[in-house]
């Protein structure tokens, strides 16, 4: 499952480049833990575009839900 959410606010091309290979790993006591490919995607990700994350993850599944990453095996 890809966090679809994000794509109507980001360009489709930065989109794609990093979350293209994010999954959503698990969502438990309403907290997303998302899988990335490399740490460095996870620091993009944290660092550039939080904010829409977090509009997305509210979008998606109300206030109050946290994230957390996993980094792919």
């Amino acid at each position: 499952q890809r966090l679809g959410y994000l794509t109507p606010n980001q360009a489709e091309d930065e989109y794609y480049k990093w979350f293209s290979e994010t999954s959503i790993y698990s969502f438990v006591n309403n907290c997303l833990t998302m899988t990335v490919p490399t740490r460095y995607v996870m620091e993009y990700i944290e660092h550039n575009l939080l904010p829409q994350v977090k509009d997305a993850l509210e979008a998606a599944f109300g206030d109050g839900c946290s994230l957390r990453y996993r980094l792919a095996d």
